[in-house]
């Protein structure tokens, strides 16, 4: 019975014209977004090559003459293109485009519109975007497609699933039969939730293809990976919105009614929660102090280490070799505290953003976007990554540098005598370089857990409530 029901409403559903125009405009957007997405790509790999090539530009003089300090002191580890990002970019675009490595003195600043990389022929800004912020637009890629569109058609399909067919007098008819009402409601779930989902697969096949034609993308079996884990948490973002759906048919009388109500908790939900997030990084407790202030605080913590030491040197008096050590030592534990300034900066701006994602649990479009950043490795948990990769390589770099000079390896790496590193030319290819490390899919499904789980809970409870509320619903 159930089955036989579930059959006739899916044809009823997939040969309706709701369906047929949601089928249209989603293979257009989808179509759409796709050729967008390779032009950026596109752009985005030649910037890309570009600052790789200044690097390794760099790092060939320095091979010849490795005391020209000028000539490696700035490297700039600029965060690689992913194909990827056409599923989610986790708004990576309002973040650095990476991290700005000085070796001496050492230090690894965010690449931002207020900071200038200074080099050999002048001032060159990388980037126009300070650090990562709530996002106050939407980032164009298949998680808003789904997040937006396929969420609204969602909405569309299941609305009247109760009061239509009460409208015309067959959900009477239908239940005189010996149908339960629990059955009732998991077929036009079903029934809803499938339709919803045979435009998804269509149009993710069609823009798989049209990605993987072009010599632009890099298409690797991870991508594909990650495609089927976001299209399997895309089933559970959707089924809440079918399920928003038949809450809304089965808590009115009127399919206008319901409509209305749908439309409303779908702008609220989608469009007004998660875009609000902005607006609460100006409360108090998350007050933290701009890239000027910590300009501020960082050479302030320098000179106070400096401070520390000059009596001591100056105590030295004749005894050079007492006087060299101390200052040494001075100058390694104020870089090391200038560092930790912005070390800290970063890491109460990442709070930040953790601390309010937290309050937009109870949103299911936010869970969607966030765990779909997760699952694919993008946004705020690639940010992370990304500056522990680019720290562990320029204690790496200086760790190989003071191999030349003749120091002990794995000694602090904030400061290094320069005057100490041999002038005979290095092997280019001995010199270490910066290659970001895919995120494992262990981590990757470890951030997106809560995200899927949170989103599970909605799901069920919303199904209670719709099952309950329809036991006692008037189908007169």
């Amino acid at each position: 019975m159930l089955k036989d029901m579930l059959s006739r409403q899916l044809v009823d559903d997939i040969l309706s014209f709701k369906f047929l125009i949601n089928l249209m405009i989603i293979l257009v957007a989808i179509l759409a977004f796709c050729f967008v997405f390779i032009s950026g790509h596109k752009n985005d790999q030649e910037i890309y090559r570009n600052k790789t090539a200044e690097n390794d530009a760099k790092l060939e003089q320095f091979s010849r003459d490795p005391r020209d300090n000028n000539n490696y002191a700035n490297l700039q580890l600029v965060m690689k293109p992913k194909a990827e990002s056409f599923i989610s970019s986790g708004y990576e675009d309002r973040m650095p485009k990476g991290f700005h490595f000085q070796m001496v003195p050492f230090e690894l600043k965010v690449i931002s519109q207020k900071e200038e990389i200074s080099g050999p022929s002048g001032y060159e800004v990388l980037s126009k975007r300070e650090y990562v912020d709530i996002p106050h637009l939407f980032a164009i890629d298949l998680t808003f497609i789904v997040q937006f569109l396929f969420s609204f058609f969602a909405i569309i399909l299941g609305f009247n699933a109760a009061t239509g067919e009460k409208e015309q007098g067959t959900l009477k008819l239908t239940l005189s039969n010996p149908v339960k009402r629990s059955d009732f409601v998991i077929v036009k779930y079903l029934s809803v939730l499938i339709t919803i989902g045979i435009p998804m697969f269509l149009g993710l096949v069609i823009g798989m293809i049209v990605l993987g034609l072009s010599p632009y993308m890099a298409l690797s079996l991870s991508t594909f990976s990650k495609l089927i884990q976001f299209s399997a948490f895309s089933v559970l973002y959707l089924s809440f919105f079918v399920l928003l759906g038949l809450f809304c048919s089965v808590f009115s009388q009127d399919s206008r009614k319901s409509l209305v109500m749908g439309l409303l908790f779908w702008a609220f939900l989608v469009v007004v929660l998660p875009k609000s997030g902005g607006l609460l990084l100006s409360l108090k407790r998350f007050d933290v102090p701009t890239p000027e202030q910590i300009e501020i605080q960082a050479k302030n913590a320098s000179q106070d280490v400096m401070k520390k030491y000059r009596d001591e040197f100056l105590s030295a008096g004749n005894d050079e070799e007492r006087a060299r050590a101390v200052m040494l030592k001075g100058f390694e534990e104020a870089f090391k505290a200038n560092q930790d300034i912005y070390d800290h900066y970063l890491q109460r701006k990442i709070a930040v953003v953790r601390e309010i994602r937290q309050i937009y649990y109870f949103s299911p479009a936010s869970l969607f976007e966030y765990g779909s950043s997760s699952i694919v490795g993008t946004g705020i948990l690639r940010f992370q990554e990304y500056w522990l990769q680019a720290r562990q390589f320029g204690v790496r770099f200086v760790d190989y540098v003071k191999g030349l000079s003749g120091e002990k390896a794995g000694t602090s790496a904030f400061y290094l005598d320069v005057a100490s590193i041999s002038p005979n030319p290095i092997e280019f290819n001995s010199i270490p370089r910066f290659e970001e490390r895919e995120i494992s899919g262990g981590d990757r499904i470890t951030d997106a857990l809560p995200y899927v789980a949170l989103l599970g809970f909605l799901n069920l409870f919303l199904f209670i409530i719709v099952l309950y509320r329809f036991q006692t619903y008037d189908v007169r």
